[in-house]
């Protein structure tokens, strides 16, 4: 009886960890938006770029149709996450244009775009090649404990709109999948 126990016991401690590992990439990518948007601001370049979007969401869907889970509520987490990213992105710039001395100060980091965009690449092939993991161990998990995990992966995470909170939204999509 005490092996089960002990292997019950492991299985939700690597559960765990699964959820921990994933959350953080999400909230990793997350704070790459202030890199991104200062790029865009000292460039004069719109937050939303439709074709961007359109590409991104293409390219899950091709590099991604093999996974188990139905790809319309895969390409749906992405389309709010890319939501939250541009009002991350919006919030910077609107601090930046509303103190110039705050934006010469973040100006003295380096922000390539390329390679900005390779990272916040890397994160998203990493988080969608680990997203069957995650939502297995997210069935075995209560609801509360995963919604704990996401919500303190992303607690630092600056320009979340108040009046709806996307981190709820993004963390029910994904809860959404364990259903299926």
């Amino acid at each position: 009886m005490t092996s089960k126990k002990h292997l019950c016991e492991e299985l939700e401690k690597k559960r765990s960890k699964t959820i921990e590992d994933t959350f953080s990439l999400i909230s990793k990518r997350f704070s790459l938006m202030k890199s991104i948007a200062h790029y865009k601001h000292l460039n004069a370049e719109s937050v939303y770029i439709p074709s961007r979007e359109i590409d991104i969401l293409h390219g899950i869907k091709f590099h991604f149709a093999s996974i188990k889970l139905p790809i319309n509520a895969v390409l749906g987490f992405a389309q709010i996450q890319m939501d939250l990213s541009k009002h991350i992105e919006t919030y910077w710039i609107r601090l930046w244009e509303s103190s110039h001395s705050l934006f010469k100060k973040d100006s003295k980091k380096n922000y390539s775009i390329e390679i900005i965009r390779k990272e916040i690449n890397n994160l998203d092939k990493h988080f969608y090649s680990k997203i069957e993991k995650l939502i297995f161990s997210m069935k075995f998990l209560s609801k509360e404990y995963s919604y704990l995990k996401f919500k303190f992966a992303l607690k630092n995470i600056i320009g979340v709109p108040k009046k709806i909170d996307y981190i709820d939204l993004l963390f029910e999509t994904l809860f959404l999948m364990t259903l299926f």
